[in-house]
């Protein structure tokens, strides 16, 4: 415990060394510039939804005077989504959380798990096919799409996938955009020597890719992966426009957002709302800043 404590305090020491030097001087005072930048108008959000409407208006960024959790209350009692079939329940915040949840974790696991497949297959096998799909991808991501919902939409009507959850989650199952070139920056960097060790001595195929590939690289896929749940928590388009029966927190969010109540409409309880919403993700970036924030290169004893 000792030596970890002088490892740091010597790190540290190290660290203001650098801070001698002039342009990393003013490079740190301006890093930090941007850091309060985004940490005291945090902080203003999270201390503003302890007000109420008049509070708000005669006191914008003093602390509250007293402290209400009526907004909190307001928000699990007026934030909802009213569906429009049979049995035309009102969905509210506990179960608009349960299916954001579900459809951002099957929603990853699907989209990952093809994007790892294709630029595996795309990396450590030297094909025209692989390169063919590799390009396909990158001219996919320059290309404009503006204008293509119209006919996403009446092509998943007739396809059957409208209104349907687990075709929708089939449907995003697809490869490309950056998470597939991420994976396959990641497979590259990654030496073949253990790929053909593995074969010599006798494994398949699958057996390299499940028992060597995927742990060497666990790191990247958690954080890819991590970054990606947050992508489809924040995604309200998709069950707005294919899901309406299946309403999510962030699309419930973005009906709270647009209310005409006029209690809705006063601005704490707008950030009361963005900050429930909010919650989940601050503790899924707590808990795995390290993944995130951590490098993605890997080699043979680091992944």
């Amino acid at each position: 415990m000792d030596s970890k404590f002088k490892r740091k305090f010597k790190h540290l020491l190290k660290s203001f060394k650098i801070l001698k030097h002039p342009f990393a001087l003013v490079f740190y005072i301006i890093m930090w510039l941007y850091v309060l930048s985004l940490i005291i108008p945090a902080v203003w959000v999270v201390v503003s939804t302890f007000k109420d409407s008049l509070q708000f208006r005669f006191n914008h960024f003093g602390v509250p005077k007293p402290f209400t959790f009526e907004n909190y209350a307001n928000v699990f009692s007026k934030m909802y989504i009213q569906i429009i079939d049979p049995p035309y329940l009102k969905v509210y915040v506990p179960r608009l959380m349960l299916n954001g949840f579900s459809y951002s974790i099957l929603n990853v696991i699907s989209m990952n798990i093809t994007d790892m497949l294709v630029a595996y297959g795309c990396t450590k096998y030297k094909t025209k096919f692989g390169s063919f799909l590799y390009s396909f991808a990158i001219v996919t991501m320059i290309l404009p799409l503006v204008g293509s919902m119209g006919a996403t939409l009446r092509l998943y009507k007739t396809l059957g996938l409208y209104k349907n959850f687990f075709g929708i989650i089939l449907a995003h199952a697809g490869w490309g955009g950056s998470t597939f070139l991420l994976f396959c920056g990641v497979f590259k960097g990654v030496a073949n020597d253990y790929r053909d060790a593995a074969f010599v001595d006798g494994a398949g195929h699958w057996r390299v890719f499940i028992t060597i590939m995927i742990p060497m690289i666990k790191t990247s896929i958690i954080a890819l992966c991590i970054l990606g749940f947050i992508g489809s928590w924040n995604d309200y388009m998709t069950p707005l426009v294919y899901l309406p029966n299946y309403p999510t927190i962030a699309y419930g969010l973005f009906t709270f957002r647009n209310s005409t109540d006029s209690l809705v409409a006063q601005i704490p309880m707008q950030l009361t709302g963005c900050v429930v919403v909010m919650v989940p993700i601050i503790i899924l970036f707590v808990c795995f800043r390290n993944k995130i924030m951590g490098n993605l290169s890997i080699g043979g004893l680091k992944g």
